[in-house]
């Protein structure tokens, strides 16, 4: 189930084109970090609940995570999924093949297309299985709305080369093709990081 309430951290580039609207590639980029020698502390951006796919032993499970909105979205939740999970999500069994010190370093969304520009970490010590894995959780992650509904992943700016590797990397991956990822009853909602209620 796709959450609509996180709509409100989308850019509006891509709810436009989400909507058929001619609209010129929106390109995020990490924020720099704020510098020391300001003398006033900048104005925090809002934070927004957004999913992140992690795994749980071989297949995919969710967690709402609170972020800044300071990148915009996919980018604010897809930085946050490289980092791996918090010490909650761990406790709940959620791990990650994307490898510690994976960076993103870009996202360019034309229309419900996101290209996603990770760093060189991203191909470490990767293998046949891993490889769907690591795809998969940026996948499921960057198509949360449905106004992304396909993902190709880059590396330092390049498609990767990754010998024997059972995906073609130069295409584009929607949530369809990693359905073996998927557990036999898959809950999106309630999900980790959510509040109980009732």
């Amino acid at each position: 189930m796709r959450l609509l309430h996180f709509l409100a951290s989308i850019p509006l580039g891509i709810l436009l084109a989400s909507c058929g609207s001619p609209t010129p590639s929106l390109s995020l980029s990490p924020s720099p970090s704020p510098s020391g020698s300001s003398s006033s502390s900048p104005t925090p951006f809002p934070e927004a609940a957004v999913p992140l796919y992690f795994l749980r032993g071989s297949t995919l499970g969710v967690s709402h995570r609170m972020v800044s909105t300071a990148d915009g979205y996919p980018l604010n939740a897809l930085t946050a999924l490289v980092a791996g999970p918090d010490a909650t999500e761990t406790a709940a069994g959620l791990g990650t093949d994307i490898p510690k010190g994976t960076r993103i370093l870009h996202v360019r969304v034309t229309g419900a297309t996101a290209v996603v520009d990770c760093s060189e970490a991203f191909l470490q010590d990767i293998t046949s299985r891993s490889v769907r894995n690591r795809v998969s959780e940026i996948v499921y992650t960057a198509t949360s709305t449905s106004a992304i509904t396909n993902v190709q992943i880059t590396v330092n700016g390049s498609t990767p080369s990754i010998p024997g590797a059972p995906l073609n990397m130069s295409r584009t991956f929607g949530r369809s093709d990693f359905l073996d990822t998927l557990p036999p009853i898959f809950l999106e909602s309630p999900a980790v990081g959510d509040t109980p209620t009732g």
